[in-house]
């Protein structure tokens, strides 16, 4: 399984900036995909149907959302001070 793994990477990383449209689409694709999955979701939530388990699913996706986003602006801000600390020296 980790060859497989090794090989759909490298296949994947080795189209990155080969085609600026490609390239655009996975970048839109990565920031817009979680919110609209988390929308989907939520639009079963009406359906009525195992509401638990939607329910469940449903905070999950939600909570990953907000975490990935909250590791985003740490790491964000982390960058930020460690390049004002190397400009200071």
């Amino acid at each position: 399984m980790y060859e497989l793994d090794t090989a759909v990477t490298h296949a994947i990383n080795g189209l990155a900036g080969q085609n600026a449209a490609v390239d655009f689409l996975m970048i839109w694709t990565s920031a817009i995909g979680v919110p609209l999955l988390v929308l989907a979701v939520a639009a079963q939530w009406w359906r009525g149907t195992d509401r638990q388990h939607t329910r469940y699913v449903l905070v999950a996706t939600g909570l990953s959302f907000l975490l990935g986003h909250h590791h985003k602006f740490i790491a964000r801000h982390r960058l930020n001070a460690y390049e004002k600390w190397r400009k200071s020296e």
